[in-house]
């Protein structure tokens, strides 16, 4: 558990740039009881010389949302966004799929799965530069695996929303797609 000793401690050590520290990280991610010890590892470390760069990130928010910690994991990713980028104007953060992602945190994710193929792509017809492009390639695929995390108000007791683009189906043909779709401009509107 955390304490101002342990802290001071750690701080010493944390004021040198450390080889060890990523992997020292995600070894206390694994097997701390909570994520209060990340926290103070987080805190000490946001200005420090050994850089919580993307992979650390990853980590804390992995563990986070292991623990049902949703609204701390968002200002957490928040914290985390370019300026320029944290200003978005949806309750969806690059709907219009113009910024990259790490496929992290409250980002779009996409997990790789054979038979369709996912880019942020230019064409005609989009309000900024790129959409999103998901192609099938004809092979059996139940493709649910492009998503994203949401904080929106909670609904009954529900502390995070996960938007999910799916193929649907009933039978096993169902899922045999070939063709492309192209998505942009996707937003969530509060009523």
């Amino acid at each position: 558990m955390a304490s101002p000793q342990s802290d001071a401690a750690f701080g010493a050590v944390l004021a040198n740039p450390l080889p060890w520290w990523p992997g020292f990280f995600r070894y206390v991610a694994d097997r701390a009881p909570s994520a209060e010890v990340l926290r103070v590892l987080h805190s000490l470390q946001i200005n420090g010389p050994n850089t919580f760069d993307e992979p650390q990130l990853r980590v804390y928010l992995e563990r986070l949302f292991h623990d049902g910690n949703w609204l701390e994991a968002y200002f957490v990713w928040l914290d985390s966004l370019p300026l320029a980028s944290a200003g978005f104007s949806s309750e969806l953060y690059n709907g219009g799929f113009e910024e990259p992602t790490r496929n992290l945190g409250f980002e779009w994710t996409d997990q790789p799965l054979r038979g369709v193929l996912v880019g942020f792509d230019p064409t005609y017809g989009t309000t900024g530069s790129r959409a999103l492009h998901v192609v099938f390639q004809g092979l059996p695929a139940r493709w649910r695996h492009f998503n994203r995390y949401l904080m929106l108000a909670p609904a009954g007791g529900c502390a995070s929303q996960d938007l999910r683009l799916s193929l649907v189906g009933n039978a096993q043909l169902d899922f045999v797609a070939t063709g492309q779709i192209w998505f942009d401009d996707i937003v969530v509107v509060r009523q």
